[in-house]
């Protein structure tokens, strides 16, 4: 994506911002694939994963902050936003993109749902395919 923006757009940042950015979507593709195995290990039907996807996901997208900023939520609500894991991706990412900096609360975040989200996939999947 930075790439993109960087040919494509006239929007310029320092392609050194990359390596923090690249970090950041490492790490949330690493949480994505997990839980999406885990999903599909879970969910038998193809219409729960719609369900699934509508219930727990738009929303945890929409609360993270990608399509409007986080400065809109009242001063209340944002410790609730900012411990999603969404937020700490998509926020995290921005910030490391635009200033190259590594907000290490939101990393931290990041590295313990990938972790737990790793290990929650390899035992459900163990567990379905052996009984």
């Amino acid at each position: 994506m930075g790439i993109c923006l960087l040919f494509l757009t006239g929007f310029r940042f320092n392609p050194w911002f990359l390596l923090a950015y690249v970090l950041f979507i490492f790490v949330g593709c690493i949480i994505f694939s997990c839980l999406g195995s885990l999903a599909g290990t879970l969910i038998d039907k193809p219409e729960n994963l719609g369900r699934l996807e509508a219930v727990v996901v738009m929303p945890f997208i929409f609360l993270a902050g990608l399509f409007f900023p986080l400065s809109a939520y009242p001063e209340s609500v944002l410790p609730f936003i900012k411990a999603l894991p969404t937020t700490a991706l998509f926020d995290g990412a921005r910030l490391a993109l635009l200033s190259g900096k590594v907000e290490p609360v939101y990393l931290a975040e990041l590295l313990v749902s990938a972790v737990i989200s790793f290990a929650l996939a390899v035992r459900f999947f163990e567990k379905k395919m052996h009984g």
